[in-house]
């Protein structure tokens, strides 16, 4: 019926590893996107003059809200389970 203290335990290891490599990975890109850009001086006058970085559009916006507000566009959503 449940899972064994084994079982739950090695879940427990495997989600905090995946967690500390995301959380290290996202640490790593902020760096290097750091470096990248203070190392350029044209994309760093583009950003002071706010003409760098991605351009939103109100349809993009409004694309990635729809998108953000459907519960199942990643496919995570899951029936509820029948009583």
């Amino acid at each position: 019926m449940g899972q064994s203290i084994e079982t739950t335990q090695r879940m427990k290891v495997r989600l905090s590893t995946m967690w500390i490599f995301a959380v290290l990975n996202y640490i790593y890109c902020d760096v290097f996107t750091a470096f990248a850009t203070l190392s350029d001086p044209a994309a760093m006058k583009d950003i002071v003059s706010g003409h760098g970085g991605t351009l939103f559009t109100p349809g993009k916006i409004l694309g990635f809200s729809v998108f953000d507000g459907d519960p199942d566009a990643d496919g995570s959503a899951r029936p509820l389970p029948s009583l």
